[in-house]
């Protein structure tokens, strides 16, 4: 059945399929359409079942006429149906996804969403499913607008139970008048009047409102009110006040608990200021990495209160809505024809146990960063992703050990938003406040803003609750084909718009062993994720050793010092030998820790070659290229340096290198701030001059993938040598293998006569 040289797959849903039937047409919102060419040929999937053959008959055009109920798809081009079937004689495309995961891998998933032109084994696999099967075109036919309408009514049906648009407009003005207080309680209508004080009397509570007695009720009611309630039912009242919640996004669930498996979690879309880009790039990172939910934090509406209506398609979808925007989502998902097929849920998220949430204590505009004093330990003691426009990460340490405070950054382009408050009267929306441009809020935004980031976190979660947060971070890149694609990094592919790709080079960025106080399980952890990333370079950012023999703070003060120093070099040499392979071409960086060699030398400079660490450890014999103390390695456009600059901070750090990915390691914990990336400790949390239970340390390590001149970092923390990423779970195997075997020391001269 299927003759044409190019056949590509066409996958939708029913509805969408019944449409390009009708009007000969075949759309996308990527541009890929326009290339095809006159006698290709299409096969449609629906419900995992062949639905239809189809040849493009056309060249590819734009229009933004509208066609499909769910989305635009702008991208078109004209096709004709050589074949119709109708739902009962479908045959099941199963068997031919078995032959793709054959020919493509599990991946195959991809070549779907980009429409991959098909091999020669999966075409025949398609003729074979199709043979002797008969074309139900004229049936089709005359059964089509039936079946359009049924389909449009069913989507419909899928819609909470529809309210008279009467009471529907009622209920909202209701719903601003409780929010914004705009009318006096005595003038409102006496049915009213009392559904909201019912709601006010529950403090919004859905459950404490099917408790309620009447007397509870009226007890707490002034003297005028309580005669109303003569002549309204008590069952009437918390009816409206049910609806009047429902409308208000407030009877959606709260606190929602999610268990085993990968999600990925967006922040700001900000509703027509997220480009159709990034959602076609999100949709082929769930392709590919197949995500249990995608969930939404921040602002999803833009400043006319609208939703993107991007986000119908994506069923994995989860918002967590925002209290001021839950009665305008409610509100678009009933006029969404049944299309929006996204959930909501109300204030967080737990997965596993990471709480996701909404918070207000860092403003959109902004240059307070996450972390120390903008979020107290005692407001969310635990780890916890909240939404921002910035990606960010830090630690701190609370009653309950470390954790994390991390935002995803943004999706939408950074804009200034001027409405500040809308109220709806009637169905027309009334923007109650605005900032002019010559106000001094808007030209302080009109800086802020360029300090949001793009960005995203991927959760993994397993059967305890443990979880790993990988923060990934977005970039435009400029194309092979002169155009330019929304891209991003997971572990060791490249995610572009047009699907997964291999990277120029990856780096391993690992740091602060502080040999002999090193952890093994930490090293037998990045052992085993370096075996699966298979590095193109290594960089270890300094204090590799941690001279413990030599410390200056210790002769300073006359000390005793125990520590043997050849037995650490000898570790040293022993652990970095192991290390070699992590990556083939390596570097390694001197830290304030090497220092104390350094510092030692100048004062008895006769013991200069005798205490060398080239001669005792060999590093260029080992294949490593040293960096000296406070220089800066940069390789490509990603910079590294071991983070003890003259004694700054990491946020005074980060402005030395504004929209350069930088990596550093001395403050031993993960963090993100602005483009300075600074990397976990392979070292013990007990380096014996830290109080353990009061330093905010956590082990971790670096990746840094760059494609097309532009680097992806990240930093990816390792919690209670836990770490699940890649879906494997990375955990501590051979603590032995760590471990300084007994050796001998040969002192051997080479001379050259």
């Amino acid at each position: 059945m299927i003759n044409g040289t190019t056949v590509r797959l066409a996958k939708t849903v029913e509805i969408n399929f019944l449409n390009c039937v009708k009007h000969g047409l075949w759309a996308s919102n990527a541009p890929r359409v326009i290339g095809w060419k006159q006698g290709e040929i299409l096969v449609f999937i629906v419900n995992k079942c062949i639905a239809g053959i189809a040849e493009v008959c056309g060249e590819g055009f734009k229009s933004y006429d509208k066609v499909w109920s769910d989305q635009i798809y702008r991208y078109r081009i004209p096709v004709r149906f050589i074949a119709t079937f109708l739902p009962e004689n479908r045959q099941s495309f199963e068997p031919t996804r078995a032959e793709m995961r054959r020919v493509w891998g599990n991946n195959y998933g991809v070549h779907i969403v980009n429409q991959t032109p098909l091999p020669v084994s999966i075409i025949d696999q398609i003729n074979e499913a199709l043979d002797d099967v008969t074309s139900d075109n004229i049936q089709f036919e005359v059964e089509l607008e039936d079946n359009l309408q049924r389909e449009r009514e069913a989507r419909k049906g899928n819609q909470k139970d529809e309210l008279p648009s009467a009471e529907r407009r009622r209920l909202r003005e209701l719903a601003q008048e409780i929010t914004y207080k705009r009318v006096p309680m005595d003038k409102k209508d006496p049915e009213d009047m009392l559904t909201i004080l019912l709601i006010k009397r529950v403090r919004n509570d859905t459950q404490r409102l099917d408790t309620i007695t009447k007397s509870e009720f009226a007890k707490h009611l002034e003297s005028k009110h309580r005669e109303l309630m003569t002549a309204i039912p008590m069952e009437k009242i918390r009816q409206n006040a049910k609806k009047l919640l429902d409308m208000m996004g407030l009877m959606r669930p709260t606190d929602v608990q999610y268990g085993k498996g990968r999600y990925l979690v967006v922040s700001d879309s900000h509703g027509k200021h997220t480009p159709s880009e990034m959602f076609q790039l999100l949709r082929v990172m769930d392709a590919d990495l197949r995500f249990e939910k995608i969930f939404h934090i921040g602002h999803i509406l833009d400043d006319d209160g609208l939703v993107s209506f991007r986000w119908n398609t994506f069923r994995k979808l989860v918002i967590v809505s925002r209290p001021e925007e839950a009665s305008e989502i409610e509100e678009y998902i009933r006029g969404s024809d049944g299309n929006a097929l996204f959930n909501v849920v109300q204030d967080e998220v737990m997965l596993g146990n990471l709480e996701v949430s909404n918070q207000d204590l860092v403003q959109d505009y902004s240059k307070t960063m996450f972390g120390g004093a903008a979020i107290e330990p005692q407001m969310f003691p635990n780890t916890v992703l909240l939404s921002g426009h910035r990606q960010e990460m830090d630690t701190r340490v609370t009653h309950e050990g470390v954790s994390i405070v991390a935002c995803p950054g943004c999706i939408c382009t950074p804009h200034i938003q001027k409405a500040v408050r809308k109220i709806c009267e009637g169905d027309v929306i009334k923007v109650v406040k605005s900032q002019p441009e010559y106000t001094y809020t808007h030209r302080r935004r009109k800086f802020i803003y360029r300090l949001w980031q793009r960005g995203m976190f991927i959760v993994e979660v397993d059967d305890d609750g443990n979880f790993s947060l990988i923060p990934c971070r977005i970039y435009e890149v400029d194309m092979p084909d002169g155009s330019t694609q929304f891209c991003t990094a997971y572990f060791d592919r490249i995610y572009t718009e047009s699907g997964p790709m291999e990277p120029d080079s990856k780096t391993l960025v690992v740091g602060d062993a502080h040999v002999p106080r090193h952890d093994p399980r930490v090293l037998d952890i990045i052992d085993q994720v370096s075996a699966d990333f298979k590095a193109d370079i290594l960089v270890n950012v300094g204090d590799y050793m941690n001279y413990g023999a030599l410390n200056h703070h210790a002769l300073d003060r006359h000390e005793p010092i125990f520590d043997d120093l050849t037995e650490d070099y000898a570790f040293a040499r022993y652990l970095l030998k192991k290390m070699s392979k992590w990556g083939k071409q390596r570097y390694i960086l001197r830290g304030n820790h090497e220092r104390f060699s350094r510092d030692f030398i100048r004062k008895n400079p006769q013991l200069e070659n005798a205490l060398s660490f080239d001669l005792w450890v060999g590093c260029e014999s080992l294949g490593y290229e040293i960096v000296d103390y406070q220089k800066i390695l940069t390789l490509g456009s990603v910079s590294f340096a071991h983070g003890d600059i003259n004694r700054r901070s990491p946020n005074t750090i980060r402005r030395l290198f504004p929209n350069h990915p930088t990596l550093i390691g001395h403050f031993h914990k993960p963090q993100i701030k602005g483009d300075l990336f600074g990397v976990g400790l392979m070292g013990l949390l007990d380096q014996e001059y830290n109080a353990e239970d009061f330093s905010n340390w956590i082990h971790g390590f670096g990746m840094v993938l760059q494609y097309r001149g532009v680097a992806f970092a990240t930093t990816i923390p390792i919690i209670d040598y836990h770490l699940l990423m890649n879906s494997k779970v990375y955990s501590s195997e051979r603590d032995d293998f760590w471990s300084l075997p007994e050796y001998t020391t040969e002192v051997s001269f080479r001379f050259r006569e």
